[in-house]
């Protein structure tokens, strides 16, 4: 018996050996243990902990997640050259469990794999909702909304502020009127409050970046030994009776609109439901709302965050705001491209402050595929940790500093994917399809926030900034502080 269970871990790492051989040659990395490969490694901010792994073992990093040959990559250099030679065979995402419910058995975009289905709902999506065209028919919407949390604010006088919660608050309501043609707040039947289900959108965002150990030993995945699938279902059990609520209530009763009414995403998919099952459409609804409440609202706090920690930079956005826009009138969308410190800061705040470092991993379809002269095999696990690509010290000069005047230098480096060193929403085809929307609203925000208010924290001291992991990053402690109004009371 002895023997016998002394022999288990020899054949183990024979095994693993004798696979390595036949599958190429592989990219460096840890060692893994029996069953559980590096799992172990993760901790609880996995995006460190493999961004330290991979100083030592390269940019291209092959580990064992449980079961699950899996590759990270760690800097611009092999992103773009995944990008550009392997584009199609990295376009699907991985079929997680988490992906199995919230994006209702991979009915949407979000978490499905890169089908003709796909491809049509994006276009869908790019056509009916995001163009250009149709994002200028929003700049109304976009800028009540601006000035409602400018005056909410302004209404809080000496008060401290939880200020993710407003900014929930204003990113719901411009979604919620480009999906359904209303802000959210009490216009269907059968509704939850807002707070509630805001709150539902940030619990399946984090869940979903949540490494699930049955994604990765499957065999185990009946115990749920986390108790996320509990939790999976119960959310979308919520999400789906809310939204089919929705959708039942528009067929039953059509809006209608006047010629100055943009028609609302959800009527545009309910005109095509001959290709759209009811499942798809509020799916992709869902899809649109896990990208617009919670990413661009976490953005904003954490740059405000770092201007509460660095008062000299948030004295010159101030200074270049009150010589551009003035102290007359509330700053808006086209004021922004005069406004080059805010698009820095907002630049640097993605660049330090990765908020969603790890995203949706994808999977090799159509390999093996080379990739840095290593052999990446088929169906392999690919993370591109956008953590380590915004502080590698080759591209970026004191990476870990918070430095919004080095985008002066850096003129062409672009949010949308285009330069390798820099993806705060992706890249390749799946890039974040409102990386446009999202870009813009957090500038607007960021620019009313240093315009309109001077900010005191609620509890002085050195600013707590630790994180929380998930699909998006959280700041730990909500920033609560005071708001003190910089303008006069009738330009809120």
């Amino acid at each position: 018996m002895l023997l016998v269970l002394t022999s288990i871990p020899l054949w183990f790492l024979l095994a693993s050996l004798t696979r390595r051989r036949n599958l190429g040659k592989l990219p460096p990395g840890p060692f893994n243990l029996p069953v559980i490969g590096c799992l172990h490694m993760l901790g609880s901010l996995p995006h460190i902990s493999l961004h330290k792994l991979s100083q030592k073992y390269g940019d291209v990093m092959y580990l064992k997640l449980g079961t699950r040959s899996t590759v990270i990559i760690s800097s611009g250099r092999a992103a773009r050259e995944i990008v550009k030679l392997h584009n199609l065979k990295f376009a699907s995402k991985v079929p997680l469990i988490s992906g199995k419910y919230f994006g209702n058995d991979y009915s949407g975009i979000a978490f499905s794999q890169y089908t003709p289905e796909v491809k049509f709902y994006r276009k869908i999506i790019n056509t009916h909702l995001l163009s250009p065209t149709k994002l200028k028919i929003y700049d109304g919407i976009r800028h009540e909304e601006q000035r409602r949390l400018a005056r909410s604010l302004s209404d809080e006088r000496g008060n401290p502020v939880l200020l993710r919660q407003k900014l929930h608050n204003m990113n719901m309501n411009v979604i919620t009127y480009m999906l359904f043609g209303k802000r959210f707040c009490g216009h269907y039947n059968n509704t939850v409050n807002v707070d509630g289900f805001v709150q539902v959108i940030v619990d399946i965002l984090r869940l979903a970046g949540v490494f699930n150990v049955s994604d990765y030993i499957p065999g185990i995945r009946w115990l749920d030994v986390q108790g996320l699938e509990k939790q999976y279902k119960h959310l979308m059990d919520r999400v789906n009776r809310h939204l089919l609520s929705i959708l039942q209530d528009r067929r039953v009763n059509p809006p209608v609109f006047t010629s100055e009414e943009p028609i609302a995403f959800i009527d545009v998919l309910i005109s095509m439901e001959e290709k759209l099952s009811d499942i798809t459409i509020i799916s992709l609804l869902l899809d649109l709302l896990l990208g617009a409440v919670d990413t661009s609202a976490l953005l904003l706090e954490w740059a405000m965050a770092e201007l509460f920690r660095h008062p000299v930079e948030l004295s010159r956005a101030q200074i270049q705001i009150d010589a551009v826009v003035g102290k007359e009138k509330l700053v808006d969308e086209s004021d922004i491209l005069k406004l080059p410190y805010i698009d820095a800061i907002v630049k640097e705040t993605m660049r330090l402050r990765s908020v969603a470092p790890l995203s949706l991993p994808k999977q090799v379809q159509g390999g093996p595929i080379k990739l840095s002269g290593y052999t990446i095999p088929n169906g392999t696990t690919i993370y591109i940790n956008s953590y380590s690509i915004g502080i590698d010290e080759r591209f970026w000069k004191d990476p870990l500093e918070f430095q919004p005047q080095r985008f002066f230098d850096l003129p062409d480096v672009d949010v949308f994917g285009h330069n390798f060193n820099f993806l705060p929403f992706g890249t390749g085809r799946r890039v974040c399809p409102g990386a446009k929307l999202g870009f813009d609203a957090v500038q607007i925000g960021l620019a009313t926030l240093v315009q309109g208010f001077d900010w005191k924290l609620d509890a002085p001291g050195n600013m707590n900034m630790d994180q929380t992991f998930g699909l998006v990053c959280h700041k730990s402690q909500p920033l609560v502080a005071i708001p003190v109004p910089r303008l006069d009371s009738h330009i809120y």
